[in-house]
This record gives structure tokens, sequence and C-alpha cells, in this order.
């Protein structure tokens, strides 16, 4: 259990490296700001389908539910809104997706890409949110 939480906060740590890459070099962002809107994006949504993938892998087929139900709310309801509220629901939905991957698989290798993909997510997340303000 202290395993899985301790993944789960360095996997969120890539957000805080986000603000911070955005602290260091200040004069990349402006000309990188459609590449970090477009590495974000691509993250999420590989994210979305690894996590798919597994749940059809794993034979979990009541739980596709998750990321089935949260992919129109992320396109129709989430995406609407302050770009702030987007990340937010989007780290809480890798939270819930992680954790039900471990109570339902306990000790796969498997598992270990889902943090991976969480933590390279919030690195354009965070450089984002600091520099832009999410005006985007």
């Amino acid at each position: 259990m202290i395993k899985e939480v301790l993944i789960i906060i360095i996997s969120l740590l890539g957000f805080l490296l986000g603000v911070i890459l955005s602290y260091i070099a200040p004069e990349e962002l402006k000309p990188g700001k459609k590449y970090f809107i477009f590495m974000k994006e691509s993250l999420f949504y590989l994210t979305l389908a690894y996590s798919l993938f597994l749940f059809i892998y794993f034979q979990n087929f009541y739980f596709t539910l998750i990321p089935i139900i949260y992919f129109p709310l992320h396109l129709f309801f989430i995406k609407k809104q302050r770009k702030y509220l987007q990340t937010i629901s989007n780290y809480i939905f890798f939270i819930i997706i992680y954790i039900t991957f471990t109570t339902l698989i306990p000790e796969n290798n498997i598992l270990i890409i889902l943090p991976v993909l969480i933590f390279l997510y919030g690195l354009p997340a965070g450089t984002l949110f600091r520099k832009f303000n999410y005006d985007i």
C-alpha cells in the first residue's frame, strides 16, 4: 500500500517539475506553446487509451466504463470550462484509474507504465499552467 502511494506521489511530481521548467527556460515557452499543448493532449489521450487497453487485457469489462464515461465528459463539459479545472479533473481521473488497477491487479509489472504516463503528462501541464495561466 505504501509503495502505491509513493508511486502516485512521484508521478504527480511531473506537474511540479513542469512549473520549475517554466522558470528555468522562460524564453522557450512562447515559441513552444503549441508543442506543449499538443504534448499534453496527446499524453492524456494515450493514458486514456492505455487504461482502456488494460481493462480489456485483464478482462475487467465492467471497469472499462470508467474511461468510456470520462472521455465524453472530457470532450464536451470539462474542455469548455477553465483549463485548470480540466487539469485537476484529469489528475483525479488518473488517480482513480491507478488505484483501480492496483486493487484489481496487484503486483503486476505492466502497471508501471501508467505512473510514467502521468508523470510525462505533468511536465507540459505544469509548464502551461505557470506561464500562460491556462488562457489557451
